[in-house]
Order: C-alpha cells, then sequence, then structure tokens
C-alpha cells in the first residue's frame, strides 16, 4: 500500500469525498510512525503538493510535524535528484516543515 501512496496523493485534488483523503492521509500517518519513509525525494515532492492542495492538508501537517522533520532522505546521486531534493525541502518549507536536505 504504502508504495501506492505517492501516485495516489498526486492524483488527489482536494475534490475528493473527506473520507477518501483522511483514508489517504491515515496511511500516510502509519507509514510515518513507522519509520517506512523509503521513497525518491519526487515521491515525498508529489506527497507535500498535495498536502499544501488539499483542505485538511496544512492542519494534517501541522498535527504531524515532528513525524515529518524525522523524515532522512535519501542522498541524491543525479542533478535531477537534487534538484528533487532541493524542490522538496521548498515545499515542506511552505507547510512550516524543516526537512533536513543532504545534498549541500
Amino acid at each position: 500500500m504504502f508504495g501506492y501512496l505517492p501516485r495516489l496523493f498526486e492524483a488527489m485534488s482536494g475534490s475528493e469525498t473527506a473520507w477518501v483523503r483522511q483514508e489517504y492521509l491515515r496511511h500516510l500517518e502509519i507509514m510515518l510512525k513507522h519509520d517506512y519513509v523509503d521513497v525518491a525525494c519526487r515521491d515525498l515532492l508529489q506527497i507535500a503538493r498535495s498536502l499544501e492542495r488539499i483542505p485538511e492538508g496544512k492542519d494534517w501537517v501541522a498535527e504531524h510535524r515532528t513525524s515529518l522533520e524525522r523524515i532522512r532522505l535519501p542522498t541524491p546521486r543525479t542533478d535531477q535528484e537534487k534538484k528533487d531534493e532541493l524542490a522538496l525541502v521548498d515545499q515542506f518549507k511552505k507547510l512550516g516543515v524543516e526537512l533536513q536536505h543532504r545534498s549541500r
């Protein structure tokens, strides 16, 4: 299930029924709680953009800020991965979350 989350979040526009968004957010919470965040920066970026888009996203981020800030980003190996990482850090910063990036 967790492997599908980035695509599911990417598809969310905010117009889905509230229970659908809540279900996806619940799965994201479980993923964070178990430190199962072994996904690419590009996938996390899709999730972060969706959290900005959906009505309850900013409140959810505020409630889970500590868990989000514990995400350990993979070391980028390509220029595209470095760009994705910087975009992810910027996106979460807009949501009030400080991620530690590794491509400095």
